[in-house]
């Protein structure tokens, strides 16, 4: 009998171990079928957005959901992108842009300078870059920047079409677009643009295939982008290290090989990227080049047979969330798929690097990642504009390897600020915006 008990104890563990250690869907709330499209996280509340059904948000870490249609309606319900802004959220609706102040809990239109609603031609894709914000349209529609936090809005000289993402990192913005529309770079925040397409030196499939450009990431300097399927039917994954006038291809082959199928979209989890494609999720090292598959528990082909995608993911601690089109909402534990995410020691970069905060804007928090190709004494500190130190967070003797440390800068008011650390002979300095 004692053996028959500890039997079925053990194999509940092990079930409630496989169970916990793989994706799960958390999607009570959500009318089933109903298609989502974007995702978030503002503070510790989840944000999904959906094709007809508006926006949904979770406080529980996605055990429940609830509508949060405040000031929405009609077209407005069916929204694609939305993006956290400091403290605020921005939606792309079909019937507009909307914005909120109160965490979602009601919505206003910010269109002022932007072109007339059409079911035609939406907003696909929005992003920041310092104080400023940017959207794209999807049809030919155009690129739109606002620096006064979405009040009014001009339209940036550059013809786009078929517009996958655009991601920015200070004055530096970068456009994708399909059909073998490229890449689009402004080194000058939207004043003037250039091409850096990663297959420009291709021919036929192969160049149509690179030049079919979706999700984009910056690690600090360094651009990361996914491509389109090669001759092969396979997507692609390239990185510049000279804001695109080279490229590497990191990347290219089937998921069955523990490789990439078309890559949708992008997160940084130092120092990996975690990748979203159309048959599952990938991590990949970005110091060794390492790379799994991260798909357990997570429907690798849709109701109708087709592909699924997971065009979003996002971080609220101690979970990851993959948003999956018509499948809905998925979370695991980070644990499960990393270890060592804020202080990786194993791996020694071969230089030193100043990463670009995460998140930035932020409110009230951030994490900034240092690199050591050798030990030394690191200082690490935030300065205001005026020059005057705010904040000390590092001063001692640090090993090798990739380090992480937290920001709180809950009493300090809104703003630029700059953060610089030292190390042996090695300076290098980076700007980032608090917004409360």
């Amino acid at each position: 009998m004692k053996k028959i008990i500890l039997t079925l104890i053990v194999s509940i563990i092990f079930c409630s171990t496989q169970i916990y250690s793989q994706w799960t869907a958390v999607n009570n709330g959500i009318p089933a079928n109903t298609p989502t499209y974007g995702l978030t996280v503002n503070g510790q509340t989840l944000f999904a957005t959906t094709y007809g059904k508006g926006v949904f948000k979770s406080t529980d870490n996605g055990n429940s959901w609830v509508a949060s249609n405040n000031g929405l309606s009609g077209m407005s319900l069916v929204i694609m992108p939305i993006k956290t802004v400091g403290t605020q959220l921005f939606i792309g609706t079909v019937g507009g842009l909307f914005k909120s102040t109160d965490n979602g809990q009601s919505w206003v239109s910010v269109t002022n300078g932007l072109p007339a609603p059409s079911v035609t031609d939406f907003i696909q894709a929005i992003t920041i870059g310092g104080s400023n914000i940017y959207l794209a349209y999807f049809n030919g529609g155009g690129v739109y920047k606002s620096t006064d936090n979405g009040g009014s809005w001009t339209k940036c000289p550059i013809s786009a079409i078929y517009v996958n993402s655009i991601e920015a990192n200070g004055d530096i913005v970068v456009l994708s677009l399909s059909f073998m529309g490229g890449l689009k770079i402004s080194s000058d925040a939207g004043n003037t643009w250039k091409d850096i397409s990663p297959g420009g030196s291709g021919t036929g499939l192969q160049q149509l295939a690179e030049n079919t450009v979706g999700p984009i990431i910056f690690v600090g300097n360094d651009i990361y982008v996914g491509t389109g399927a090669d001759i092969l039917g396979d997507g692609c994954f390239f990185k510049s290290t000279n804001s695109g006038i080279s490229w590497t291809k990191l990347i290219a082959g089937s998921i069955s090989s523990q490789y990439l199928d078309i890559p949708v979209s992008f997160l940084y989890l130092n120092p990996n990227i975690v990748i979203g494609t159309d048959v599952g999720v990938q991590l990949y090292n970005i110091t060794d080049g390492s790379r799994k598959n991260i798909s357990d528990g997570l429907p690798l082909a849709a109701p109708n047979g087709g592909k699924t995608h997971v065009p979003n993911l996002v971080i609220s601690s101690p979970y990851i969330f993959a948003e999956m089109d018509s499948l809905g909402i998925f979370r695991r534990n980070l644990t499960d798929i990393i270890t060592g995410v804020a202080e990786n020691k194993n791996t020694i970069p071969a230089s030193f690097e100043l990463l670009q905060n995460y998140p930035n804007p932020f409110n009230p928090t951030t994490t900034i990642n240092y690199q050591l190709p050798e030990s030394g004494f690191v200082k690490l500190n935030v300065y205001d504009l005026l020059g005057r130190e705010v904040a000390s967070l590092v001063n001692e003797n640090k090993p090798a390897g990739n380090h992480s440390v937290k920001f709180d800068a809950s009493r300090l008011t809104s703003g630029v600020y700059v953060y610089t650390v030292s190390v042996n002979k090695f300076t290098q300095s980076k700007k980032m915006l608090l917004m409360k």
